[in-house]
């Protein structure tokens, strides 16, 4: 798989652009060459990429995430965070999956802020609260479909993650 070097940006917002689409194969491709842009070698992308794709289609084919659907969706995440030689980190980025699923999404800027807490650190809060504010806008903007707007809130989103300075991020 050879990286098209696009930007962080426009990789991250065409997973969401993908997925509305329900394109999975190129959410595995896009997802493999953000693995790889963000550091992580082509083996693990690939496998890595693999199992983003499934989580994308898994999401698409369940109606409500109950307890069983979050254990799937977590263990999913787990063997991703494996491939990638990363501390476990699923369990808020799928809460904040449900909590925009079931559109109650204080709940989820919530989810979405303690997801980036982890990502990012402690030393790091502030930087994850605007990160936090970006990805909420770019959410937003997902919902109208502006994909101009969607990518510069993640072109804002990933100077933030760059001035955090933190070793092993991966967001999809």
């Amino acid at each position: 798989m050879k990286n098209k070097k696009q930007p962080l940006s426009v990789l991250l917002s065409n997973n969401w652009l993908f997925h509305d689409k329900k394109k999975y194969n190129l959410i595995e491709e896009n997802s493999i060459n953000l693995l790889i842009e963000l550091g992580y070698n082509e083996s693990s992308s690939k496998k890595a990429g693999k199992l983003i794709k499934k989580l994308y289609e898994f999401a698409d084919k369940i109606q409500k995430i109950d307890l069983n659907t979050y254990e799937k969706m977590n263990s999913l995440c787990d063997k991703i965070d494996h491939y990638l030689k990363r501390n476990k980190n699923a369990k808020n980025e799928i809460k904040w999956w449900k909590a925009v699923r079931d559109k109650n999404y204080f709940l989820a800027t919530y989810f979405i802020f303690l997801d980036q807490l982890s990502k990012l650190g402690w030393k790091n809060a502030f930087l994850s609260i605007k990160a936090t504010k970006q990805l909420y806008r770019a959410g937003i903007e997902h919902d109208k479909k502006n994909w101009q707007a969607v990518q510069n809130h993640c072109q804002e989103y990933w100077k933030i993650i760059k001035r955090a300075k933190v070793d092993k991020f991966i967001e999809f």
